[in-house]
């Protein structure tokens, strides 16, 4: 690796690019392979590619920070290949991030064991992705953090495509919303598990996670259950189309769970639960946790629970007629349906509700 430019190509060492360190104008692409970049300048560039393929040299970052701008007007990919050095993406310090075209995370198939792959956004930062967003988890292992996508500090996170989380083996990966941040995903999401942990999103701490899409969950080989949670400590996750939740085998748990005081999950659309087997599929409502249901559930297999305590609630407040179905799943260990309903409020119905 040395500083280079040619053609519409940059390789850059060690260096923050306004302050003795190379350059890039709009037209280059920059790839960063075994180096630490920081940037604290308004630049564009037409691309950027980190890897971390350097086996001579330490961990690939790219550090976002200041109060400017960086502007990607084509795509971002991060590619882990290497099981010993770190790739990680930050944006803080109220920077702004844009990437026009897509955002691609990506860990090799012959990453077993390996270091950590990161996108953390913090203190009042902004960031932008315009086109389609995917963290693919491939074979993640023991050094792993706890969280790969991580906002707090009042960051935002903007995509306007679709976003894809996908874990196909070795540990969770976890898209967290701490500390009064805002992730607005103005597409569909697909939160999908095919092996090893699963895929997970959390909404905790006075954040809001908001859907403008549908959602769509499954979980088909996960040792642990995929999931969306709205935190113990307050969290908001609003989901403005469908939500569709989906077990395609055995004891592979698919779980939409909002639990705590201030903690809120607003379906606007139906909620569809599928699954092949008896409380692989379920909805949690405990300690004070509230949702809200704007269309009907459905259950198309028989399959799918909602289960509430006695200090939380259920609100249908949709625009049709609300059905909850008579189709049972039975609860082998209570010998009793898994709908379990406790506390609910309809608010407008357009006929008379029946419960």
């Amino acid at each position: 690796i040395s500083a280079c430019l040619v053609g519409s190509e940059m390789c850059i060492r060690d260096s923050t690019w306004n302050n003795g360190g190379a350059t890039p104008t709009a037209n280059d692409t920059v790839y960063i392979n075994g180096h630490s970049i920081t940037v604290n300048s308004k630049v564009s560039v037409k691309r950027i590619e980190l890897t971390n393929t350097a086996l001579t040299l330490g961990g690939t970052s790219l550090i976002i920070d200041g109060i400017d701008t960086l502007t990607i007007t084509e795509d971002l990919l991060m590619t882990s290949e290497n099981r010993f050095k770190n790739i990680d993406l930050t944006v803080t310090g109220t920077a702004t991030f844009i990437v026009n075209g897509n955002v691609s995370m990506v860990r090799a198939n012959d990453n077993v064991s390996s270091s950590w792959l990161l996108f953390f956004l913090n203190t009042d930062s902004k960031t932008y992705f315009l086109g389609d967003f995917t963290f693919d988890y491939k074979n993640s292992g023991n050094m792993e953090f706890a969280n790969e996508v991580y906002l707090s500090g009042n960051a935002l996170l903007d995509i306007s495509g679709q976003t894809t989380l996908i874990t196909r083996d070795g540990k969770d990966l976890d898209f967290k919303a701490d500390g009064d941040s805002q992730v607005t995903l103005r597409d569909s999401l697909s939160l999908l598990t095919y092996g090893g942990g699963a895929s997970n999103i959390t909404s905790k701490s006075n954040s809001t996670f908001e859907i403008f899409g549908n959602a769509y969950m499954l979980n088909a080989g996960g040792s642990n259950p995929t999931k969306m949670q709205s935190g113990t400590t307050g969290g908001d996750l609003i989901i403005y189309g469908d939500l569709f939740m989906e077990s395609t085998a055995d004891k592979k748990e698919v779980v939409f769970d909002v639990t705590g005081s201030s903690s809120d999950g607003t379906v606007k659309g139906d909620l569809s639960m599928s699954a092949i087997a008896d409380s692989s599929v379920y909805v949690n409502i405990a300690s004070n946790g509230e949702m809200k249901l704007g269309g009907a559930i459905l259950r198309p297999t028989g399959f799918g629970a909602l289960n509430m305590d006695e200090s939380s609630q259920i609100t249908f407040n949709g625009n049709k007629a609300q059905s909850i179905p008579s189709s049972r799943l039975l609860d082998e260990s209570t010998n009793k349906d898994s709908l379990y309903l406790s506390l609910i409020h309809i608010s407008e119905p357009t006929r008379q509700a029946e419960i």
